[in-house]
């Protein structure tokens, strides 16, 4: 296989899931036995090929590839690639399933430790293929369209920006003639918010189900990031953040008048978005200079204060 030098990409291996697929049909490990891969000579695995920036702007966490990382998949044959994506997803899939079976054996019962270790083998297989399948979709994005560094991190941040705003759109049931785009990122932190209550609701009703594997520590995972969106939340707000929450606040009163009933989302959003508008106000009538010059918002005549 040969360099697509133009594109600056890889010009047979996998450009996108797809072409994954064609290099990696199965996701079907062999087994190797307990602790029978050693660790691969390779000088990155999907883990350590990225590194995280807080967007307090959106209450986001952005990963992005490492320069370094980008470089060295750069200058690697095809060839090499493909051992290197073969080689990682083995012995990931083989430290993981070799876990699972200490773990279980640890108390006597080697016959269940082995029984999990190989059911781990077969049902996270997937897993790590993903894991490397995604990793190498993106850094050959942006090896085809020749972006430098900057672009690449400008272009993530965008798009983030855009799922989080999408987002709001439908969880807030907010319009664009409504609120600008810009006011709407400013209910991040509170769509956040929003988003870990509905996934402990999810992972709660499949927990009940008589075939889940849920644990009740998946469950407290979840738990613990309401709990933290809810405590940060409580802790105050921006200037931004109280003119944005008032002004939705607002527009569900207005609908509220002009409408017989919520539909099903509107009811489930605005006691939230009602919440936070109180708790907010009684916060910042306390802490935030604007309130104590009587500075009033749009909404201020609905706050307790």
């Amino acid at each position: 296989m040969s360099k697509n030098k133009t594109q600056g990409c890889k010009s047979q291996l996998i450009g996108n899931m797809h072409e994954f697929e064609d290099y990696f049909p199965t996701r079907e490990i062999e087994d190797k036995g307990y602790k029978g891969v050693k660790k691969p000579q390779w000088t990155w695995n999907h883990k350590i090929t990225s590194y995280k920036e807080y967007d307090e702007d959106i209450d986001v966490t952005h990963y992005f590839l490492k320069l370094k990382f980008i470089e060295w998949f750069r200058a690697q044959s095809d060839e090499t690639l493909i051992c290197w994506v073969k080689d990682m997803i083995t012995f990931d899939l083989h430290q993981q399933a070799d876990a699972v079976y200490e773990e279980y054996s640890s108390s006597g019962n080697v016959t269940r430790g082995e029984e999990m270790r190989k059911g781990c083998l077969y049902v996270e297989s997937f897993v790590h293929w993903c894991n490397y399948a995604y990793l190498v979709e993106e850094v050959n994005e942006v090896l085809l369209k020749g972006w430098n560094y900057s672009q690449y991190k400008s272009i993530v941040k965008e798009r983030r920006a855009q799922e989080v705003l999408d987002g709001i759109h439908e969880r807030f049931v907010l319009k664009c003639d409504e609120l600008s785009d810009d006011d709407m990122l400013a209910l991040a932190r509170l769509y956040h918010f929003v988003c870990s209550q509905k996934n402990l609701e999810f992972w709660t009703r499949e927990q009940a189900s008589p075939f889940s594997s849920i644990t009740e520590q998946t469950l407290d995972v979840w738990r613990e990031e309401v709990v933290a969106h809810l405590n940060g939340l409580k802790r105050g707000c921006t200037e931004k953040e109280l003119k944005v929450v008032s002004m939705a606040y607002d527009i569900y009163l207005e609908r509220s008048k002009s409408k017989k009933e919520f539909n099903r989302d509107e009811k489930w959003i605005f006691p939230i978005i009602e919440e936070a508008y109180h708790t907010w106000n009684s916060v910042t009538n306390e802490k935030n200079e604007i309130y104590r010059k009587g500075v009033r918002m749009r909404g201020a005549g609905f706050s307790k204060g």
